[in-house]
């Protein structure tokens, strides 16, 4: 809905702005009494690592547990472009990156002395940020503390924005992280 689209897009260019993290409570979304669940999708970025220390630092305070996702994106021109077998390795490839992101998140709760359960998913014909919400519903979590990429301008014409969309679509409140570099 159009009352729906200045939300997202108003969280990200202010989290552009703002050296901080970002609470995001959408429309028609409340605050939760307690935060039992987050939520953290990473995709091996330093900006994904950035949401997993500030989701580790909020799990510690509310002695809260994590859901850990990686999801498994594929790309339609790699599919159109590879043959059988090579889209098998490809597909193999992008799956063991994603259990290795995960279970380094996964040693970091540990060590954290944070609860975590780890999770890969395949994008197959959805989008990221679909199997995103999908997963919050889920596993009933009470928050998203997700990085984002602060993509501005035609880049993020190009691309698009997850974050923008799982705002959008979020049954929870969200954390919105940028990379330190940003």
């Amino acid at each position: 809905p159009a009352g729906r689209r200045p939300a997202g897009s108003m969280a990200l260019r202010l989290i552009a702005s703002v050296p901080k993290p970002v609470v995001v409570v959408p429309p028609d979304v409340h605050e939760p009494d307690r935060i039992d669940s987050i939520l953290v999708p990473l995709d091996g970025s330093d900006t994904a690592q950035r949401g997993l220390q500030e989701a580790l630092g909020l799990a510690k305070a509310f002695d809260s547990s994590l859901v850990l996702l990686h999801v498994v994106e594929y790309y339609p021109m790699m599919m159109e472009m590879a043959t059988a077998t090579t889209w098998e390795m490809v597909t193999t490839d992008l799956r063991q990156q994603g259990q290795q992101v995960l279970e380094r998140a996964h040693d970091a709760a540990k060590a954290a002395g944070v609860a975590s359960e780890a999770h890969l998913e395949d994008a197959a014909a959805a989008r990221v940020c679909d199997v995103i919400v999908g997963q919050a519903h889920e596993h009933q979590c009470d928050l998203i503390v997700m990085g984002t990429h602060g993509r501005r301008g035609i880049e993020h014409a190009m691309v698009g924005s997850d974050a923008e969309r799982v705002i959008r679509m979020s049954p929870v409140p969200l954390l919105l992280v940028k990379s330190p570099k940003q």
